[in-house]
């Protein structure tokens, strides 16, 4: 379930000819090292970003954003800048902070480029926020925040953050909440009902995703009618309509990434968050659906 162990087990379990479904390693790189036998069940790190860079070009039209990333998370930035312009947009400028006084002069310097929008990659909500301000007092009207992973940040801090100056502005979210899971009634259910005194009261995404991993291993095996590693291995790459407790998996792609990627925008909306794109397939990443 950890990206950097996946990473290190899976050139294991290639050589063996073991197929692995990973159920929480979302590290963009997993995917990427041309093993056949890696698949995952979670959305990558860079879903949301290339959502949101998408959804800006091709559904806003805006021609121009500028970027500003905390240390640490430029990879989430370069997902995007790589997304929007090979849409055709214009990057006007990119900025990496480490410090929350670092944003005015930071905005300051982006304010003459009257950039569309300013993309902000960073896990922390309230410095999210606190930066929405300060680019709305310079006269930025939108802010697309990235949120990295939703178990982490959480949207209304944006808010109490920012203020009124939130409205208008974009986040971007990656995972699944159990509210929008269609089998987590029955799923949490029977989690309750086997006692694991040890973890919650209630099951959460992270378990929800990894018994889906583990039932859809189960389907292959099954399908494959086979005890060989490589016969579940083909099953699974050819996952199709499979209907998890998080929700209907399509399938995989060509490099074992899930379709759909689970990820979706949100926008500030009279004060509140309104869903406004989840999870379209139109993302790179997911094109060339089965191997």
């Amino acid at each position: 379930s950890c990206s950097g162990a996946s990473l290190a087990a899976q050139g294991i379990y290639s050589e063996a000819g073991v197929p692995m479904i990973s159920p929480l390693s979302t590290a963009v790189s997993l995917t990427e090292q041309g093993y056949t036998t890696t698949f995952r069940v979670v959305p990558r790190d860079d879903a949301q970003a290339i959502l949101m860079a998408t959804y800006f070009r091709q559904w806003l039209r805006m021609d121009a954003v500028a970027l500003v990333d905390w240390v640490g998370y430029e990879w989430s930035t370069d997902a995007f800048a790589d997304t929007f312009t090979g849409l055709g947009g214009t990057i006007t400028s990119r900025h990496t902070v480490a410090s929350t006084d670092s944003y005015t002069a930071t905005l300051t310097a982006i304010q003459p480029e009257d950039p569309d929008a300013v993309f902000y990659a960073e896990i922390d909500a309230g410095n999210a926020g606190f930066l929405s301000s300060i680019a709305h007092n310079l006269g930025m009207s939108v802010i697309g925040w990235d949120t990295i992973w939703l178990d982490f940040a959480d949207p209304e801090d944006y808010v109490a953050a920012a203020g009124a100056a939130a409205e208008g502005d974009y986040a971007g979210l990656n995972g699944r909440r159990t509210d929008d899971m269609p089998g987590y009634s029955d799923f949490n259910a029977a989690y309750q009902a086997a006692g694991f005194s040890n973890y919650g009261d209630e099951a959460d995404m992270c378990g929800a995703f990894a018994y889906d991993a583990a039932k859809i291993i189960i389907a292959a095996i099954e399908i494959a009618d086979s005890a060989d590693p490589m016969d579940i291995r083909d099953s699974s790459a050819v996952t199709a309509q499979y209907p998890g407790v998080v929700g209907t998996y399509t399938g995989f792609d060509a490099r074992g990434d899930v379709i759909p990627q689970w990820s979706w925008l949100e926008r500030i909306q009279n004060g509140q968050w309104v869903e406004v794109q989840r999870y379209r397939v139109f993302l790179p990443l997911v094109l060339n659906k089965f191997p």
